[in-house]
């Protein structure tokens, strides 16, 4: 997609849309974002049922280093989960509008829609928009909940250790994957649950010999809660393991 705005020549910015492979639906040929509306342009008529399943946005800091974690549009770690207030299909059925709280500048911006009983993912890149003033800058943090946090919980965090994709890359006892197997883990330093935790927001302060610099950090990716739970439920693993 050539731009946000189709007269230009200049790139603005991407758009990446997965579609699923057992139905037929013509993605978006554009696609044009403001402060309170995102409008797509379909190929050929969409039909309802239309729902939108969420809508999230953050940043990332570029570096030489592998792997950002995720910001909010005040600096802080997380991802803004946005309110669409209307979803409409307009002209002649090609076009869809979504009406939405203030978007700002965000690196990423992720929107899961359900058309016509088809779901889709589409991954925009929202660099075009204005970064929000200071005004509004203290009015976002302002905005912010801040998360009650309990002990970490084991049964929940192996199931975020699958559903956040931890395992795909880290097997639990020694397959080599991407990253090393957790059975690797063997001193008490390294069972530590600070240490674990560290590597998960931080994974390249420690890199494990014969590994390279290939693990996102997690900042911000994932909430308080849910490294609480992953740490507890390795600690739970770990401890098992060497008592055996």
């Amino acid at each position: 997609i050539s731009g946000y705005r189709p007269t230009t020549p200049q790139t603005m910015g991407l758009c990446s849309v997965s579609l699923p492979k057992s139905k037929n639906i013509n993605p978006p040929v554009s696609v044009n974002l403001s402060k309170n509306e995102i409008q797509f342009t379909f190929a050929t008529a969409i039909k309802e049922p239309l729902k939108v399943n969420y809508l999230k946005a953050w940043n990332v800091k570029k570096s030489k280093a592998y792997g950002s974690g995720h910001f909010r549009w005040d600096g802080e770690p997380g991802e803004h989960d946005l309110k669409v207030s209307q979803a409409s299909i307009l002209e002649g059925n090609k076009s869809l509008s979504l009406k939405t709280e203030s978007l700002f500048r965000s690196n990423v911006m992720e929107l899961s829609l359900t058309v016509d009983g088809v779901d889709l993912e589409i991954y925009l890149n929202a660099e075009d928009l204005a970064e929000p003033t200071e005004a509004e800058i203290t009015l976002i943090k302002n905005q912010k909940k801040a998360e009650k946090l309990i002990e970490g919980r084991s049964k929940e965090g192996a199931e975020s250790f699958k559903l956040k994709g931890c395992i795909s890359c880290h097997s639990l006892e020694g397959e080599k994957l991407t990253g090393p197997p957790l059975n690797l883990l063997k001193s008490n330093r390294k069972a530590d649950q600070a240490y674990l935790k560290e590597s998960i927001l931080f994974p390249n302060r420690i890199i494990a010999s014969g590994y390279q610099a290939a693990m996102p950090s997690y900042r911000g990716v994932l909430t308080d809660q849910e490294v609480a739970d992953i740490v507890a439920y390795l600690s739970q693993f770990l401890n098992r393991r060497h008592r055996k």
